[in-house]
Order: structure tokens, then sequence, then C-alpha cells
């Protein structure tokens, strides 16, 4: 939830917690008939908590600061064939991230736009200790935890309504974003 702090140089902080389960593949509701019921292919958990701090920039432009502490957990397969009594590969990432980035926002509307302008700037770094269970369809069988330095994520969009012809508005919509990720442990995580 935002606070805003109307001081001589109004600020805000916005505090944040996320968490999110991702259940991909999983086996159909008819197979609870079925005797060889197989697990779900992928489960992806994350959680993060974190701070927003912003300054207006402008009246319609805003800079930020951000931090968060994040949680990533991934279960998984390493092959396709796998049955219910095979345990899943564990690849976790402990860590943090802090980013920073400027926001101007002229459009008319939040969904649905149909006049004005929208620019971001986006800068993240993120770090983190990687830690690597391998399960039973795993080709090693040692784990593994490493290190990751940091890494640096780049984001940059631009939205652009600019001509009306009859009902229809003509608009420009382009975002780019440019992530120096390292590889993990293995390809699937």
């Amino acid at each position: 939830n935002r606070t805003y702090f109307a001081t001589k140089m109004p600020f805000y902080i916005e505090p944040s917690y996320t968490f999110n389960r991702y259940d991909f593949f999983n086996s159909s509701p008819i197979g609870a008939f079925i005797d060889e019921v197989k697990p779900s292919y992928l489960i992806h958990t994350e959680q993060s908590t974190g701070v927003t701090f912003g300054i207006p920039a402008r009246n319609k432009g805003k800079f930020y600061l951000g931090g968060s502490l994040i949680y990533l957990s991934d279960q998984y397969y390493q092959t396709s064939g796998f049955t219910k009594a095979d345990t899943a590969d564990h690849t976790t990432l402990l860590g943090n991230t802090i980013s920073a980035g400027f926001e101007r926002n002229t459009l008319n509307r939040k969904q649905y736009a149909s006049e004005g302008t929208f620019l971001t700037f986006k800068i993240r770094r993120t770090q983190g200790i990687q830690t690597y269970t391998p399960g039973s369809t795993s080709k090693t069988t040692a784990p593994f935890q490493f290190s990751h330095s940091g890494w640096y994520q780049l984001k940059a969009a631009y939205t652009n309504y600019f001509q009306r012809i009859g009902r229809v508005r003509l608009g420009l919509a382009t975002e780019g974003v440019h992530t120096g990720i390292p590889f993990f442990s293995n390809y699937y995580s």
C-alpha cells in the first residue's frame, strides 16, 4: 500500500510482498481415475519482500529507487519420461535486487488509453546464491551451490498515441529489455 508524504519535497514509500506458485503441466482431473497419474513437470514458486521510494519529476513523472529480498524455487524433471516414484530436481535462488528508474505518463487512462505518452527506463541489479539438489532423473548426483555475484537488467518502454482518423487512434508502442543473467547449474534451471 503506497503512502504519500506531503513535505516540501513530496515523496512516497511503497512496501510490497509477492507470493506466486505456478504448477505447470499438472495432470488432468480425469487422471485421478487412472492408476498411473504423473506429478507436475515443473513447479515454480517465487517470493519477494521489498520497498520502493519515489519522488516527483515535474508534474507527470517520477524517479524511484527500490530494493527486494527474493526467493525463487523450481522443482522439475530433466526428462519427459518420469513416473510418480521419481523425485524432482530442485533449484533455489536466495538473493536481493536493487532497482532505479524514471517514468513519465500522460496517458488519458490506465487501461485502453487513446491519447498521451508513456515513457519508462529502469535498471535492476540482482545477486544471490543458487542451490541445486539433483533428483532421481538427473545425470549428476552431487548437490551444487554457487554464488552469483550479480547481473544487470535494463528495460525501456515507450507508448505514444498521436493521430486520430475518425474513431481510430493511431499510435506506437515499443519495449526493449537487455539482461546479463548468467547460466545456472543446468539447462533446465
